[in-house]
């Protein structure tokens, strides 16, 4: 019985609740955005992040400024954990439901075992393509 509890939170867990990220042009200027997303994100490891973004428009052009935190669920311990300070997002070229956005994020992330401990600063910069509806969303990597 203790099994099939554990496998069914597992299953529970791994289903990544984010349909769809937010769309560059669905976030408009001043509009927020909160995210809670529980699943297996990165490393094919359960983990919880929560995330916020704003759009900000310069330039007569939308951006999406934000943060997210993500650590693993079960030890919930910040020596295993990733911060993205503050990420920027555009739309760099949009035709029909087709979407190709950039992303920059410096990234603090930290590992901790009882062999090593590390703490690394770092840059993501991303390059987003999917085709997107107001209800659905498709990425393609």
């Amino acid at each position: 019985m203790k099994y099939i509890i554990i496998l069914s939170v597992l299953i529970v867990f791994s289903i990544n609740t984010k349909a769809q990220d937010v769309k560059i042009t669905q976030l408009e200027a001043k509009e927020n955005s909160i995210a809670l997303n529980i699943g297996m994100l990165e490393y094919s490891t359960f983990t919880t992040e929560l995330s916020y973004k704003k759009g900000i428009n310069i330039f007569n052009k939308n951006f999406m400024l934000g943060t997210d935190f993500a650590m693993p669920i079960f030890t919930l311990d910040f020596g295993d954990m990733r911060f993205r300070v503050i990420t920027l997002q555009t739309s760099l070229m949009q035709k029909g439901s087709f979407d190709l956005s950039l992303k920059i994020a410096p990234t603090i992330t930290t590992s901790n075992t009882k062999v090593h401990k590390i703490l690394a600063f770092g840059e993501e910069i991303s390059i987003i393509t999917g085709f997107y509806g107001k209800k659905w969303g498709g990425i393609l990597l």
